[in-house]
């Protein structure tokens, strides 16, 4: 879908991340919209850690499809974010103008993907193979 001048990618979230953004835009929309109106001048920069940066992506990812919001320059900066969106969603160049993701060393709730868990698997029953062998 056209953005404005940018494609919006659609694709898998996590759900109980979505439940609770779309709740979150829903209860805050008006008063964060008349905020914005009452301060021209100001931009939007949505954060959060951990479960809070997951639902933080996703209120961003949302309210950047929303004009009122793009206009403002609506951004998330999140640390620690376990994977909220589908490898498709995160490397699309829409997600990656709103979204700053923080992450130290090895943290293992960011690093946990579907991918990477399946990966492991892989890994585990290769080692299983060659002890039993």
């Amino acid at each position: 879908k056209e953005g404005g001048s940018e494609i919006i990618v659609e694709g898998f979230a996590h759900s109980g991340f979505l439940k609770s953004a779309q709740y979150l835009a829903s209860v805050l929309h008006a008063e964060v919209v008349e905020a914005l109106r009452a301060n021209p001048g100001y931009g939007l920069v949505i954060t959060g850690h951990s479960l809070g940066a997951g639902v933080a992506t996703l209120l961003t990812l949302l309210w950047a499809r929303m004009p009122v919001f793009r206009a403002r320059n609506i951004r998330a900066v999140v640390f620690a974010a376990p994977c909220s969106v589908c490898a498709q969603v995160s490397q699309a160049p829409f997600t990656m103008r709103h979204i700053t993701s923080v992450v130290t060393g090895d943290d293992i709730v960011s690093r946990l993907s579907l991918a990477s868990f399946k990966d492991l698997q892989l890994e585990m029953m290769a080692l299983a193979n060659l002890s039993s062998s």
